[in-house]
């Protein structure tokens, strides 16, 4: 894992985007797109805004979206909506996750459908360039928390008396097939969950993102201020 730390979260943010930039420069030489799934809540939007300083509308990608709350893509708590006004690419290049009049798991399926088909030409599992993920102070990330046990698919939908919105999410299968995983992350709480995962403490065995990393340690950068 590469491990970059910063001082200050618009420091972080403003490599994050250079990086991202250079990542999808080099991709999109080689093949048609430049294929990313995207983190989302005001990591992202901060993310997008620091993006957009580099021009991203002049290099050709796809984005779409490692989880999603199950709300219209119009709802300030949706991650595509956030995409949407934030991110200066063509919006025909965006594919949110919702859909109107498909219920959550009909939505988790249709997505999953979609990629196999956009990245994969209908192979079982679709191979992202790169995924971005945001983590939460208990270490969670994507929608994958803590005591949530989801089947071994790829993309799922799930209700939780403790977790705020039904949930879509890419599944721990799924984001490890990416051929590169940049997490970002800031605050207090966050370095303490990163210092966790690298003392390989007894606590840091329950944060969802340390089995990522885990499992990718080789292809996952994390950006921490």
């Amino acid at each position: 894992m590469i491990l970059k730390l910063f001082n200050t979260p618009s420091e972080m943010f403003l490599e994050c985007a250079k990086d991202f930039i250079a990542d999808a420069k080099y991709v999109a030489n080689h093949k048609k797109n430049y294929d990313v799934a995207m983190l989302g809540g005001t990591t992202a939007k901060d993310f997008f805004i620091n993006i957009n300083k580099f021009d991203p509308q002049d290099i050709p990608m796809r984005i779409f979206f490692s989880d999603e709350r199950f709300v219209p893509i119009d709802d300030e708590n949706s991650n595509a909506n956030t995409a949407l006004k934030f991110l200066n690419i063509d919006k025909n290049n965006i594919f949110p996750i919702y859909q109107q009049n498909l219920d959550a798991a009909q939505c988790a399926l249709a997505y999953e459908n979609l990629l196999k088909t956009a990245l994969n030409n209908h192979q079982e599992l679709p191979v992202f360039d790169s995924i971005y993920l945001g983590m939460g102070n208990d270490g969670h990330t994507a929608s994958l928390f803590s005591g949530c046990e989801l089947k071994d698919g790829l993309i799922e939908s799930f209700s939780s008396a403790n977790i705020n919105f039904t949930r879509i999410t890419f599944c721990p299968r799924l984001i490890k097939a990416a051929k590169r995983i940049v997490i970002i992350a800031h605050g207090e709480e966050k370095r303490k969950v990163v210092a966790d995962i690298i003392a390989d403490n007894f606590a840091s065995n329950s944060y969802p993102v340390k089995k990522i990393i885990n499992d990718s340690f080789d292809k996952t950068t994390f950006f921490l201020a």
